[in-house]
């Protein structure tokens, strides 16, 4: 069968895209996939903020299945930074891409958010007009919100900005083929696990670690996220199918509203013997005239923070193109996966992960 190229092959969405193309030659596109590449040799992310832990750059490992050949190469830099000869190459094997690389954290800088995000995309709409492959585009379900930044400098609206502008770049793509909008990419449905901590990964472990005594919107804020192996799958039937046009892979209206979600997180820090603090919901009119005024220059750098992180979340449900053979046990998923955030970041000894 044709090669499928995709582009950011060991990451949050690159991963699980890759698992869901077991039965097809996949060439998996990262910075990361050089051959003997382990998941020791990645660096963690650094925190931002004393807000914020430090330990957001997990990774599990390389999919090492025999569908799948790891090419080193950087969509950041001309020719996906492959030499003129393995380009060349590469374009003539490849018959679809699926373009999944991306910074997916609010706290990456503006300028390193937009080399990816942009002119990554970029460089491998080029690629598929060499290639003559049709183009599919990961984008995101919340690309209609609006978000809050840290002096500009990073937060969801320089992420947002970035994947809108993206948006735009691979719709002109000559083999664009479909815009493929995830919303929150959480663990695996059935153990949790996941490439990487990140989004609400983050979130998460804020809860748990009492690093949030405060959310800056009403609790029935919807949190709308899918399992990897949900969105892997979604996205895996779209390229088999050649699917064209927008595709919403959301919760929709089953999202979980974050009221609910703290429940949840409350309920699991009880099943491990731990203590948590309830965070309080506050509404961003009460944030501005009473919460940061009061509080001082420190507590409005922390709030500033938080809304850069969660600003882009609303009540309204995103539209969702997922039917109902897509569905899951969404608090089940949550349960899954922070236990295996707790796990893997010594919060918790390892549990049960169905235990809900």
């Amino acid at each position: 069968m044709p090669s499928i190229l995709v582009t950011g092959g060991t990451g949050l969405v690159g991963r699980a895209i890759v698992d869901a193309l077991a039965d097809v030659p996949v060439l998996s596109l990262t910075r990361h996939g050089a051959p003997g590449w382990s998941a020791g040799g990645l660096r963690d992310s650094r925190a931002v903020s004393s807000l914020l832990s430090a330990g957001g750059g997990h990774v599990v490992a390389a999919c090492d299945a025999d569908h799948v050949t790891h090419v080193h190469g950087d969509v950041t830099q001309p020719q996906l930074g492959l030499p003129d000869a393995v380009y060349s190459d590469l374009a003539d094997q490849v018959k679809l891409v699926i373009h999944a690389a991306g910074v997916t954290d609010y706290t990456t800088p503006r300028a390193v958010t937009n080399a990816v995000n942009v002119t990554g995309t970029r460089h491998v709409a080029r690629f598929a007009e060499r290639a003559d492959a049709p183009l599919y585009h990961v984008s995101t379900g919340y690309v209609r919100a609006q978000g809050s930044s840290v002096r500009g400098r990073f937060g969801a609206q320089v992420y947002l900005d970035s994947k809108r502008e993206a948006e735009s770049i691979a719709a002109t793509c000559g083999t664009f083929a479909a815009m493929v909008r995830p919303s929150l990419v959480f663990g695996h449905s059935a153990d949790g696990s996941t490439a990487s901590f990140q989004g609400l990964h983050r979130l998460v472990g804020m809860v748990l670690q009492n690093r949030m005594p405060l959310l800056p919107f009403p609790a029935e804020t919807r949190v709308d996220f899918l399992p990897r192996d949900v969105v892997g799958r979604a996205i895996a039937r779209l390229a088999r199918d050649r699917v064209h046009g927008d595709a919403w892979l959301t919760a929709g209206s089953d999202a979980l509203t974050f009221g609910r979600v703290v429940e949840l997180l409350l309920a699991f820090a009880a099943a491990c013997g731990r203590q948590v603090d309830s965070p309080r919901f506050v509404s961003r009119d009460m944030i501005d005239r009473l919460i940061k005024p009061a509080g001082g220059a420190a507590i409005a750098r922390r709030i500033d923070l938080l809304l850069a992180l969660t600003s882009h979340l609303i009540a309204d449900p995103l539209p969702s193109s997922l039917g109902a053979n897509d569905r899951v046990d969404l608090e089940a998923a949550l349960w899954r996966g922070t236990a295996f955030w707790a796990e893997r970041n010594g919060w918790a000894a390892a549990m049960d992960p169905v235990s809900a």
